[in-house]
């Protein structure tokens, strides 16, 4: 039985990019999955969290950060309150690029397909009485912003999420001895992508930047993202191009959006976002004067 998707357009309506969705007593409820992340704070109850074939107890100071790729669920709950932080990818993405030397931040953000691990359960994030009340103060504070039409609000919205992902990013717990040398490579290189996109980019680029050889490092790539480096650049390539499409509809030609986002054929470009994203960009773009 297929698992059930949460669409973007029915949670984040009106091309939003932020919404705070808060759950009093949340009911027991069966796995799904998002096509946005989800970050899930418990104010205060207990529950089963249901990940994948692992369930782990949840209390008051978690947090679960589930990426568009990976299902979830909830079962045993008593008096479980979550606030629930519902982010567009590319959001997320955007502020990691701002943190692109903290390998937690790539741990915890993860936006890969593969099946949750042990691990993933294990190093959960677990905050503070002072910093869970720190996080529900910014929570507030994004809230009003995204309820806001002030000039500046959607900025002033993300710049309390990224202070919230800073915290997160610090509470998450690192190996005890340390991230390995192969995992720090590829967090450079990752880096290297999110600023370079843009530009063309070799496989022997990556394997440089990540200080490894070029077999090396496809194979502990292959390995950390489950997907080949000229995958994950294209699928980078496509999710830019998607940001540029929502933000400046009525600006940019296609070619102009496929040349900026890396792409040298703009054929192949449409090739790739109707792959990806199931249409092609000028339906994903909407009407526009502007003829690509």
């Amino acid at each position: 039985m297929p698992v059930p998707l949460f669409r973007r357009k029915d949670f984040l309506r009106n091309n939003g990019h932020l919404r705070v969705s808060r759950q009093l007593h949340q009911p027991p409820l069966p796995p799904h999955r998002h096509e946005f992340f989800e970050i899930a704070i418990v104010c205060s109850g207990t529950g089963i969290h249901v990940a994948g074939s692992f369930r782990h107890r949840i209390e008051t100071g978690d947090v679960l950060v589930i990426n568009s790729r990976r299902s979830h669920g909830y079962e045993d709950t008593s008096r479980l309150n979550l606030v629930n932080i519902l982010v567009r990818d590319d959001i997320v993405h955007r502020i990691g690029r701002d943190l692109p030397d903290v390998p937690r931040f790539h741990s915890l953000f993860d936006a890969t397909p593969r099946r949750w691990q042990k691990s993933d359960v294990s190093r959960r994030v677990r905050l503070s009485a002072d910093n869970l009340r720190q996080v529900e103060d910014w929570i507030d504070r994004l809230e009003e912003e995204t309820s806001s039409s002030a000039p500046g609000s959607d900025f002033i919205a993300e710049a309390y999420l990224a202070l919230i992902i800073a915290v997160l990013v610090r509470r998450t717990p690192q190996r005890a001895d340390g991230p390995k040398k192969s995992s720090l490579g590829i967090t450079r290189a990752l880096a290297w992508i999110e600023k370079n996109f843009h530009q063309p980019l070799r496989v022997a680029d990556l394997a440089q930047q990540a200080g490894m050889s070029e077999r090396t490092f496809f194979r502990e790539f292959q390995r950390k993202m489950n997907t080949s480096p000229s995958d994950y650049l294209i699928q980078y390539r496509i999710e830019r191009a998607a940001e540029w499409l929502r933000k400046s509809p009525r600006t940019y030609r296609i070619s102009e959006v496929s040349e900026g986002c890396g792409f040298g054929d703009s054929n192949y470009f449409s090739t790739c976002f109707r792959r990806l994203k199931g249409c092609a960009p000028r339906e994903y773009r909407g009407p526009t004067p502007l003829q690509s």
